[in-house]
Protein backbone atom coordinates (compact mmCIF):
# COMPACT_ATOMS: atom_id res chain seq x y z
CA UNK A 1 0.00 0.00 0.00
CA UNK A 2 1.07 3.30 -0.93
CA UNK A 3 1.71 5.76 1.84
CA UNK A 4 1.77 9.85 1.16
CA UNK A 5 4.22 11.52 3.73
CA UNK A 6 2.95 14.43 5.29
CA UNK A 7 5.34 16.52 3.06
CA UNK A 8 3.90 15.40 -0.02
CA UNK A 9 0.88 15.79 1.06
CA UNK A 10 1.51 19.68 2.34
CA UNK A 11 3.18 20.15 -1.40
CA UNK A 12 0.84 18.65 -3.58
CA UNK A 13 -1.87 20.21 -1.40
CA UNK A 14 0.01 23.91 -1.63
CA UNK A 15 0.35 23.21 -5.29
CA UNK A 16 -3.25 22.55 -5.89
CA UNK A 17 -4.09 25.12 -4.01
CA UNK A 18 -1.66 27.92 -5.97
CA UNK A 19 -3.42 26.41 -9.11
CA UNK A 20 -6.87 27.06 -8.15
CA UNK A 21 -6.18 30.36 -6.44
CA UNK A 22 -7.44 29.34 -2.79
CA UNK A 23 -9.34 31.67 -1.01
CA UNK A 24 -9.02 34.32 -3.60
CA UNK A 25 -11.21 32.13 -6.05
CA UNK A 26 -14.80 34.04 -6.49
CA UNK A 27 -16.83 31.69 -5.79
CA UNK A 28 -20.68 31.97 -4.49
CA UNK A 29 -21.19 29.07 -2.52
CA UNK A 30 -24.64 28.50 -0.57
CA UNK A 31 -23.85 25.95 1.93
CA UNK A 32 -27.33 24.42 1.69
CA UNK A 33 -28.17 24.46 -2.27
CA UNK A 34 -27.38 21.02 -3.44
CA UNK A 35 -26.66 21.54 -7.44
CA UNK A 36 -24.56 18.89 -8.97
CA UNK A 37 -24.75 15.96 -6.46
CA UNK A 38 -27.55 13.46 -6.13
CA UNK A 39 -27.54 11.76 -2.59
CA UNK A 40 -25.23 8.89 -3.27
CA UNK A 41 -22.24 10.70 -4.04
CA UNK A 42 -23.07 13.37 -1.54
CA UNK A 43 -22.53 10.54 1.11
CA UNK A 44 -19.47 9.49 -0.92
CA UNK A 45 -17.82 12.76 -0.76
CA UNK A 46 -19.38 14.04 2.40
CA UNK A 47 -17.41 10.76 3.97
CA UNK A 48 -14.22 10.84 2.10
CA UNK A 49 -13.65 14.54 3.41
CA UNK A 50 -14.23 13.85 6.82
CA UNK A 51 -11.63 11.38 6.57
CA UNK A 52 -9.02 13.47 4.62
CA UNK A 53 -10.03 16.82 7.13
CA UNK A 54 -11.09 14.65 10.33
CA UNK A 55 -12.40 17.25 13.10
CA UNK A 56 -10.48 16.80 16.43
CA UNK A 57 -10.88 18.61 19.72
CA UNK A 58 -10.69 22.46 19.40
CA UNK A 59 -9.94 22.11 15.14
CA UNK A 60 -12.63 21.89 12.39
CA UNK A 61 -12.63 19.22 10.27
CA UNK A 62 -14.69 18.88 7.03
CA UNK A 63 -18.04 18.68 8.45
CA UNK A 64 -17.70 21.95 9.96
CA UNK A 65 -16.62 23.74 7.26
CA UNK A 66 -19.16 22.42 5.09
CA UNK A 67 -16.79 21.05 3.03
CA UNK A 68 -19.06 18.68 1.23
CA UNK A 69 -21.34 21.42 0.26
CA UNK A 70 -19.00 24.18 -0.57
CA UNK A 71 -17.39 21.53 -3.54
CA UNK A 72 -21.24 20.39 -4.86
CA UNK A 73 -21.27 24.33 -5.12
CA UNK A 74 -18.22 25.03 -6.97
CA UNK A 75 -19.10 21.85 -9.66
CA UNK A 76 -22.42 24.07 -10.62
CA UNK A 77 -19.86 27.09 -11.37
CA UNK A 78 -19.29 27.28 -14.90
CA UNK A 79 -15.70 27.79 -14.83
CA UNK A 80 -15.03 24.16 -13.11
CA UNK A 81 -14.00 22.29 -15.51
CA UNK A 82 -16.10 19.35 -17.20
CA UNK A 83 -13.13 17.05 -16.69
CA UNK A 84 -12.76 17.70 -12.85
CA UNK A 85 -16.41 17.38 -12.62
CA UNK A 86 -16.37 13.63 -14.17
CA UNK A 87 -13.38 13.26 -11.87
CA UNK A 88 -15.00 13.82 -8.28
CA UNK A 89 -18.48 12.22 -9.78
CA UNK A 90 -16.37 9.13 -10.88
CA UNK A 91 -14.40 9.16 -7.97
CA UNK A 92 -16.93 8.93 -6.06
CA UNK A 93 -18.75 5.93 -7.21
CA UNK A 94 -15.03 3.97 -7.06
CA UNK A 95 -15.29 4.96 -3.68
CA UNK A 96 -18.84 3.53 -3.08
CA UNK A 97 -17.92 0.24 -5.63
CA UNK A 98 -14.89 -0.32 -3.62
CA UNK A 99 -17.21 -0.07 -0.14
CA UNK A 100 -19.01 -2.90 -1.97
CA UNK A 101 -16.28 -5.32 -2.53
CA UNK A 102 -15.42 -4.63 1.03
CA UNK A 103 -18.92 -6.21 2.09
CA UNK A 104 -20.46 -2.37 2.73
CA UNK A 105 -23.37 -1.38 0.78
CA UNK A 106 -21.70 1.56 0.34
CA UNK A 107 -18.59 3.91 1.38
CA UNK A 108 -20.29 6.06 3.49
CA UNK A 109 -21.35 2.99 5.44
CA UNK A 110 -18.22 2.04 6.72
CA UNK A 111 -16.29 2.59 10.03
CA UNK A 112 -13.73 5.06 9.88
CA UNK A 113 -11.03 2.45 9.70
CA UNK A 114 -12.50 0.90 6.81
CA UNK A 115 -13.12 4.14 5.36
CA UNK A 116 -9.23 4.74 5.28
CA UNK A 117 -8.29 1.57 3.49
CA UNK A 118 -10.57 1.93 0.87
CA UNK A 119 -9.61 5.23 0.59
CA UNK A 120 -5.97 3.97 0.83
CA UNK A 121 -6.49 1.28 -1.88
CA UNK A 122 -8.09 4.15 -4.15
CA UNK A 123 -4.97 6.18 -3.95
CA UNK A 124 -2.95 3.67 -4.64
CA UNK A 125 -4.11 3.47 -8.32
CA UNK A 126 -3.59 6.93 -11.18
CA UNK A 127 -7.53 7.23 -10.59
CA UNK A 128 -7.61 7.94 -7.14
CA UNK A 129 -4.00 10.03 -7.05
CA UNK A 130 -6.39 12.25 -9.73
CA UNK A 131 -9.47 12.31 -7.66
CA UNK A 132 -7.38 13.45 -4.71
CA UNK A 133 -5.98 16.07 -6.84
CA UNK A 134 -9.35 17.24 -7.72
CA UNK A 135 -10.98 16.88 -4.04
CA UNK A 136 -7.92 18.59 -1.77
CA UNK A 137 -8.12 21.87 -3.26
CA UNK A 138 -11.73 22.23 -2.86
CA UNK A 139 -11.54 20.78 1.17
CA UNK A 140 -9.15 23.23 1.54
CA UNK A 141 -10.62 26.20 -0.01
CA UNK A 142 -13.91 25.56 2.61
CA UNK A 143 -11.75 25.60 5.34
CA UNK A 144 -9.48 28.29 4.65
CA UNK A 145 -11.29 30.98 2.19
CA UNK A 146 -13.65 33.67 3.43
CA UNK A 147 -17.39 33.10 4.51
CA UNK A 148 -18.77 34.87 2.28
CA UNK A 149 -18.06 32.20 -0.43
CA UNK A 150 -19.82 28.82 1.58
CA UNK A 151 -16.88 27.73 3.58
CA UNK A 152 -15.61 28.20 7.06
CA UNK A 153 -19.00 29.21 8.15
CA UNK A 154 -18.37 32.37 10.78
CA UNK A 155 -14.46 32.05 10.03
CA UNK A 156 -14.03 29.10 12.14
CA UNK A 157 -10.87 27.75 10.89
CA UNK A 158 -9.62 31.61 11.05
CA UNK A 159 -10.11 31.34 14.66
CA UNK A 160 -8.42 27.94 14.92
CA UNK A 161 -5.58 29.48 13.18
CA UNK A 162 -5.64 32.75 15.26
CA UNK A 163 -6.10 34.35 11.55
CA UNK A 164 -7.63 37.92 10.83
CA UNK A 165 -8.71 38.54 7.70
CA UNK A 166 -7.50 41.97 5.70
CA UNK A 167 -9.59 44.03 4.25
CA UNK A 168 -11.33 45.26 2.08
CA UNK A 169 -12.98 41.66 2.62
CA UNK A 170 -15.29 39.93 -0.45
CA UNK A 171 -18.69 41.33 -0.90
CA UNK A 172 -21.65 38.36 -0.80
CA UNK A 173 -22.89 38.67 -4.38
CA UNK A 174 -26.26 36.42 -3.50
CA UNK A 175 -28.80 36.70 -1.51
Amino acid sequence: MHRMSRRTFLARSAAAAAALGLAACARDHRPDDRQRLDEARWRALEAAQDRLLPSSPGAPGARDVRATAYLDAALAEADTPAAVRARIRDGADRLDALAREHGAPDFAALQPEARDAVLAEFFDTPEGDRWFDAVMPFTLEALLGDPVHGGNPDGIAWDWLGHRPGWPRPAETRA
